[in-house]
């Protein structure tokens, strides 16, 4: 990831079933029953690693998570 004051905004992401968030080249992907991996990527080599757990990266994505579910559901979403 470049840097600038970009690179410390988190990115949301989805596929199939999993939610994730990355921010500052750390990824925790939200999964079904509770499934949680810690990922770093690695800008030199465009890969992802897996890393201990980084359980205020896992909060801050189910916060965003949670908002977005209770906004849409309330219908106050924008």
């Amino acid at each position: 990831m470049n840097g600038g004051a970009s690179a410390h905004r988190p990115l949301l992401l989805n596929h199939n079933h999993d939610v994730a968030l990355m921010q500052d080249g750390r990824l925790v992907v939200l999964g079904l029953g509770k499934r949680v991996d810690y990922l770093a990527y690695d800008d030199a080599r465009h890969e992802l690693t897996a890393t201990p757990p980084d359980f205020a990266l896992r909060d801050l994505a189910a916060a965003y998570y949670q908002l977005a579910y209770s906004e849409f559901g309330d219908g106050t979403y924008r």
